[in-house]
């Protein structure tokens, strides 16, 4: 009260005991007009996850956020919404998959999102940077993020289905990779985000989403649903690669992904 009168904007930085519910000693949640909590990662140290308790006179959003302390300090990283706004189009674009779109009447439909699922082997990777690769070869920017290999990795991957990869990158491939068990989810797709507005692709593949295998199927589901509406927001057509364990038929209702995706191949 005496800072408020004197017209000072202040913090308060109050420890919490590991395990207590109580913010400091009781008093401070009814007294102050903010409170922001920090808690350590689920399942690590790192990242940080902050909470918006309470903003008088505010719309807050509650669901956690995620955090890091970098060089230049704490970065808070923005969560991509989950509400869905889909673009619509009715045109198709050429996979270039030789005998797919034969079967698809002509290929994908344009801005939609496809789940490619399949045991460990069965050719997702190849599949995905096929898909790229012939829409670069069409004249499009492509983007192939891989969370399970080497940038190095993939361009042989490339190299060995007969495609010049150091062509196709003059002609605007793009080939990313990052490590899921370094960084969160939503430190991820803000960066994949970032990259996107830098390089503006028509076609993108994630290859390997369960490279975040040590989160849970609801946490699966939410990575899932951020990506898809990042690319129909973007206009992007997209292709996510996901393991799943060989079995007869496909099982992708254990994740909730069937609601996600227009395809599933």
């Amino acid at each position: 009260k005496m800072l408020r009168a004197e017209g000072v904007t202040n913090i308060l930085v109050v420890e919490v005991p590991f395990g207590s519910t109580r913010i400091g000693s009781g008093m401070e949640e009814f007294v102050a007009d903010g409170i922001i909590q920090l808690e350590h990662g689920f399942r690590q140290p790192v990242p940080i996850i902050l909470r918006v308790i309470k903003m008088r006179s505010t719309l807050i959003i509650r669901e956690p956020h995620v955090c890091v302390i970098k060089e230049k300090g704490m970065v808070l990283y923005p969560k991509q919404p989950l509400k869905v706004s889909l673009p619509i189009s009715t045109d198709r674009i050429r996979t270039g998959i030789a005998g797919l779109d034969e079967r698809t009447q002509g290929g994908l439909f344009k801005y939609s999102t496809t789940a490619m699922v399949g045991a460990s082997g069965t050719g997702k990777t190849t599949f995905g940077f096929q898909f790229v690769a012939e829409g670069v070869l069409d004249g499009q920017i492509g983007l192939f993020c891989s969370l399970e290999e080497s940038p190095n990795d993939i361009r042989t991957a490339g190299q060995s289905i007969g495609y010049d990869v150091k062509t196709l990158e003059k002609k605007g491939l793009h080939i990313l990779s990052w490590i899921p068990e370094n960084q969160s989810q939503d430190a991820f797709i803000s960066e994949l985000e970032s990259n996107i507005d830098t390089i503006k692709p028509s076609r993108i593949v994630v290859d390997g989403l369960s490279g975040f295998r040590y989160s849970s199927n609801e946490e699966i589901y939410l990575i899932a649903k951020r990506l898809c509406n990042l690319f129909r927001s973007k206009e992007i057509t997209s292709v996510i690669t996901i393991l799943q364990p060989q079995q007869p038929g496909i099982n992708v209702t254990s994740l909730g992904l069937s609601s996600i995706f227009h395809n599933i191949i």
